[in-house]
C-alpha cells in the first residue's frame, strides 16, 4: 500500500495506480477488522495462545493501528499475570514433590511463552529427579551379591534443592539445546 501510495504522489493522474491503492487500502481494513475481531474474541474466552498469533497477524498487517497497539498491551499483560501464576504453581508443587502438578502447571506456561527459561529449566529438574527415583527403586529392588550381608544398605542422601539461577541457568541450556536440534546453532 506504501509503495502504491508512493507511485501515485510521482504520478497523481494515474487512475490505475489510484483504484489499486483503493482497493488494497479496502483489503487491508477489512482484514484488519476481521482479525481484530478474532483476536477479541480468543482474548475474550481467554484462549491467550491463540490471541497471541491473531496480534502477531494484525501486527504485521498493521503495525501502526491505536487498536492493535492496545490489544497488544492487554494481552501482554493477561500473559504476564497467567504465566506467573502458573509458575508460583508449579513451583510451589516442585517444592513439596508433586511433580505431575507441578509439570502441568510448566506445560500450560510453555503453551503461553515457549520459551521460558524457568519453565524449561524446572522442567528438566523433575525429568532428572524422575530419573533418580527410578535407579534408586531399581537399585533398592535388586540385591547386591557383592555386599557383604552384615552391612546396612546405606540410605540415599536427598537431592539439594535447586536454587532460581540453577533452574533458569538449567532452562537457558534446555532452550539452546532445543534451538540447536531445530536448525539453530546460533
Amino acid at each position: 500500500v506504501l509503495d502504491y501510495r508512493l507511485a501515485l504522489r510521482i504520478e497523481p493522474g494515474n487512475r490505475e495506480t489510484l483504484s489499486h491503492v483503493q482497493e488494497l487500502s479496502r483489503r487491508v481494513a477489512t482484514a484488519r477488522s476481521e482479525g481484530l475481531a478474532l483476536f477479541r474474541a480468543a482474548f475474550d474466552r481467554e484462549d491467550l495462545g491463540a490471541a497471541r498469533v491473531h496480534i502477531a497477524s494484525l501486527r504485521n498487517l498493521d503495525a501502526f493501528s491505536p487498536e492493535v497497539a492496545d490489544g497488544q498491551r492487554r494481552l501482554a499483560e493477561a500473559l504476564a499475570s497467567r504465566i506467573d501464576a502458573s509458575l508460583a504453581r508449579g513451583a510451589r508443587g516442585f517444592d513439596v514433590g508433586n511433580f505431575d502438578d507441578a509439570e502441568s502447571a510448566f506445560r500450560s506456561v510453555l503453551e503461553l511463552d515457549p520459551q521460558n527459561e524457568s519453565a524449561r529449566g524446572y522442567l528438566a529438574f523433575i525429568e532428572r529427579n524422575r530419573a533418580e527415583a527410578l535407579e534408586a527403586s531399581a537399585a533398592a529392588n535388586t540385591p547386591d551379591p557383592d555386599a557383604a550381608e552384615s552391612s546396612p544398605a546405606r540410605p540415599r542422601q536427598p537431592r539439594a534443592r535447586a536454587t532460581e539461577a540453577e533452574i533458569r541457568a538449567e532452562g537457558f541450556l534446555q532452550n539452546a539445546l532445543s534451538a540447536e536440534a531445530g536448525g539453530d546453532p546460533l
